[in-house]
């Protein structure tokens, strides 16, 4: 199989390397493009007013001066690539991608950008409790196992999300979104007599409170040791409650 890799992190990430070393040690061949740098947080955006410079460093490998929409969107709509691959992975992500983090995160933006150009899509995550010791290697090979299975349950208009504690169990929990309720400060950095510069505090005390504390949304299932396993539509679902109210508000 054909396996084209991004991520967010940028393409010297230890996520994705290792990803690539375990699946290729399965016999599937890997392409990758991948952010130059860390590109975190950068959701679905794509640049369309300056250029994108992608920057082969190894044989249909690809590091990309954009986004991770960007190293998508224009390694396939340039064709960089001998042809199309069987099926794109987006990661694996240092850090969960739960819930509200689904909305910010490169990580499935690519993913979804690539169901937007007619491939399959898997975007894994992987926590740590002390942001080094990630379980990317056992996280890989059980993606390499499960590939087939996990291929079978994207569609033409969704995304599997996967997102694996550290260490992990084999369980797969298909699961509920939670609902963060964050806890950031925006905290001044400089001021100005005109202007006010920011900057979002990642201070150890600054957390995310989960709002629905059901057993079965994704951050509880992690937090408690299995894999997450969450299929996603690209496209935002339609309120059709309110959709009918405006109906009745507009036309009645």
């Amino acid at each position: 199989m054909i396996i084209l890799l991004t991520n967010d992190d940028g393409y010297q990430s230890e996520g994705i390397n290792t990803l690539e070393r375990v699946l290729a040690s399965y016999g599937h061949e890997i392409w990758v493009c991948a952010p130059s740098g860390n590109r975190s947080a950068q959701s679905h955006a794509m640049n369309i007013l300056s250029p994108v410079t992608l920057t082969r460093y190894k044989e249909n490998h690809f590091h990309c001066s954009g986004t991770p929409t960007d190293c998508i969107l224009y390694s396939i709509k340039g064709r960089v690539f001998p042809s199309l691959p069987d099926v794109v992975i987006s990661g694996i992500n240092h850090g969960y991608n739960c819930s509200a983090d689904i909305l910010y995160s490169g990580t499935c933006g690519a993913a979804s950008e690539a169901v937007l150009q007619g491939l399959p899509a898997i975007a894994l995550s992987c926590e740590s409790d002390d942001d080094k010791s990630f379980a990317f290697e056992s996280a890989s090979h059980f993606v390499a196992k499960n590939l087939d299975k996990l291929i079978k349950l994207t569609t033409a208009d969704s995304i599997v999300n996967l997102n694996f504690p550290t260490p992990h169990s084999d369980r797969v929990v298909p699961s509920t979104l939670g609902i963060f309720k964050y806890q950031d400060i925006a905290l001044p950095v400089e001021k100005t007599a005109d202007s006010i510069t920011f900057k979002l505090s990642a201070a150890a005390d600054v957390t995310k409170i989960i709002t629905n504390p059901t057993a079965d949304n994704d951050f509880e299932v992690s937090k408690g040791g299995d894999i997450s396993l969450t299929v996603l539509k690209v496209l935002p679902l339609i309120d059709e409650e309110k959709q009918r109210e405006a109906m009745e508000l507009f036309n009645g």
